[in-house]
């Protein structure tokens, strides 16, 4: 396959660029909402939170999905919304 743009832009070369440099996760929720959102011309921001990670499937372990965590998240995130 060449690097002609496909649906999603992910080419070949764009990805084996972004390893070549290092990345190993992506993020694509957030980033399609951003593109909308320029594409609109609207204001848009985001708050990323992770508690849990599956990056390592033979090595995971169950860690309630962060849910202990999510107040002290949701407090800080409106506290930066401020």
């Amino acid at each position: 396959m060449d690097d002609r743009r496909l649906f999603f832009r992910e080419t070949r070369g764009k990805v084996a660029a972004h390893r070549a440099a290092g990345y190993t996760v992506v993020e694509m929720e957030c980033a399609a909402l951003a593109a909308c959102a320029r594409f609109r011309g609207a204001q848009f921001g985001q708050i990323l939170f992770t508690g849990d990670s599956l990056a390592a499937m033979d090595e995971y372990v169950a860690r309630d999905f962060g849910k202990a965590s999510h107040l002290q998240a949701l407090t800080l995130g409106c506290w930066c919304l401020m």
